[in-house]
C-alpha cells in the first residue's frame, strides 16, 4: 500500500514537519510504501521590501508550480491515501485544496489536524478552531470534513471539541509522538543549573515573561543560566538580552539542529514553555523523554501530558512571578526534580512513543481502504 504524505518536512525542525518525520521514520516504512509530498517553499521573499509586485508574481507562480508538482505526484506515485497534516490560516487554504484534488482523483485521504485558530471558531467553547465558515478560511470547514474519509487530531480537547460541533466524520485521536531511544538522561553534572528553552520566539510562547521570571529567579540564586534556542520576530530582544552584561547569565544559541537540540536537551535541569496557547508542542514530549521536569501553562493540551506536582509544574499563562516561584522551587529542590523527570520519562514511555502511535496510525490506515 502507498501513502502519501502532505505537509512540511524538515529541514527546517518545525513541530508539523517533526511529527512527519518521525511517521515517515516509524515502523510504518516498513510497512507501506511512504513518500512526503514537501509543501514548504525555501524560496526566499529577496523582494519583500521593495518589490511587491514581483513578489506577488512569484507566489502565484509558486502556487501553480506547487499545484502541477502535486497532480503529477498524485498520478505518478498513485498513492492509496494520501495523509495530508493541516493547520490554520494559508496552511488550511493550500490542503483543502490539495483534499479535494485528491478527492478528484479518487484517493482516500486523512485530514491530520495540528494546530488550533485563536480567531476562530466557537469562542464560547474551551478550544477554538475555525468550524464555522468565514471567508479567509475560503473553504469551509464542515465541507472540508465531511470529504475527508478519516481525520485525526492530537489532543483530547480538540477531539471533544470537534465531537461537539460536528457531525458524521470519522474522528480520531492520535497525539504527537516521539523516539524515545534519541534521548538521553540528563549529562549534565556541573554545579551550574541550566534552564531550556526551545521554541519559537514570538510573543505567544511567552518569551518576554520567561526572560523577566529569570530576572527574578537569579537575584535568589545565582548558580544559574538561561539557554534559549529558537528564531523568530522577537529574535533581536533576545539577542540584545544575552549580550547585555547585566543579564550575562542569559544565553541565545538561535535555531539549532537536530543534533545540537538533542544534546541540549541532555544537558538542562528544566525545561520552560510559558506559551500563550499551544496545542501538543513536541519539544513538551522531547523534554520529558530526557526526563526533565516540565514548567508549562494550562494551555491547549499541554495539561494531558503535563501534570502539576507530577511531572512537572503547571501556571497561567502571562505569570511572570508565578514562573519565577516554581523555577526556584525545582531549582533549589533537586530530589523533586528528579521525581518530576522520572514521572515525566515513564508517561511518555507509556503513551507517546512512536512504537504506539505508529500502531494507531496502521489501523487507520487499514479501516478505510
Amino acid at each position: 500500500m502507498r501513502i502519501l504524505a502532505v505537509g512540511s518536512y524538515p529541514p527546517p525542525f518545525g513541530g508539523v514537519a517533526t511529527v512527519i518525520k518521525n511517521i515517515h521514520k516509524s515502523e510504518l516504512n516498513k510497512e507501506y510504501e511512504m513518500k512526503v509530498f514537501n509543501t514548504l517553499n525555501k524560496r526566499k521573499d529577496k523582494y519583500l521590501t521593495k518589490y511587491v509586485m514581483i513578489l506577488l508574481f512569484e507566489k502565484i507562480f509558486d502556487i501553480l508550480v506547487q499545484t502541477f508538482n502535486f497532480i503529477h505526484t498524485l498520478v505518478h506515485f498513485k498513492p492509496h491515501i494520501v495523509h495530508i497534516h493541516v493547520s490554520y490560516g494559508w496552511g488550511w487554504i493550500q490542503k483543502s485544496f490539495y483534499l479535494l484534488l485528491s478527492r478528484f482523483f479518487s484517493k482516500r485521504s486523512i485530514l491530520h489536524i495540528h494546530a488550533i485558530d485563536p480567531n476562530g471558531g466557537d469562542r464560547n467553547s474551551d478550544y477554538y478552531f475555525p468550524i464555522f465558515w468565514n471567508i479567509k478560511y475560503v473553504f469551509p470547514p464542515n465541507f472540508i470534513f465531511s470529504i475527508a474519509d478519516a481525520i485525526i487530531v492530537e489532543s483530547k480537547i480538540l477531539y471533544k471539541h470537534m465531537k461537539k460541533t460536528t457531525s458524521n466524520i470519522n474522528l480520531h485521536l492520535v497525539p504527537n509522538g516521539v523516539f524515545m531511544d534519541n534521548f538521553s538522561s540528563k549529562s549534565n553534572f556541573l554545579e551550574t543549573k541550566v534552564i531550556y528553552f526551545l521554541g519559537g520566539l514570538y510573543h505567544e510562547k511567552g518569551i518576554i515573561e520567561l526572560i523577566e521570571s529569570f530576572q527574578i529567579v537569579r537575584n535568589k540564586y545565582d548558580n544559574c543560566i538561561l539557554v534559549i534556542a529558537g528564531n523568530g520576530p522577537l529574535k533581536k530582544i533576545v539577542e540584545a538580552k544575552s549580550k547585555n552584561k547585566l543579564d550575562s547569565k542569559i544565553f541565545y544559541l538561535g535555531k539549532v539542529s537536530e543534533k545540537k537540540k538533542l544534546a541540549l536537551f541532555s544537558l538542562a535541569d528544566i525545561f520552560v514553555l510559558p506559551s500563550h496557547m499551544e496545542e501538543l508542542p513536541l519539544t513538551i514530549l522531547e523534554a520529558m523523554s530526557s526526563s526533565l521536569p516540565i514548567i508549562a501553562t494550562k494551555v491547549g493540551a499541554i495539561p494531558e501530558v503535563v501534570k502539576d506536582d507530577v511531572n512537572g509544574y503547571l501556571i497561567e499563562p502571562k505569570s511572570s512571578k508565578i514562573l519565577s516561584d516554581k523555577m526556584l522551587a525545582l531549582l533549589q529542590n533537586s530530589e523533586k526534580s528528579s521525581e518530576f523527570g522520572i514521572n515525566g520519562y515513564n508517561k511518555i514511555k507509556r503513551e507517546y512513543d512512536m512504537s504506539h502511535i505508529s500502531k494507531k496510525l496502521d489501523l487507520i490506515y487499514n479501516s478505510i481502504i
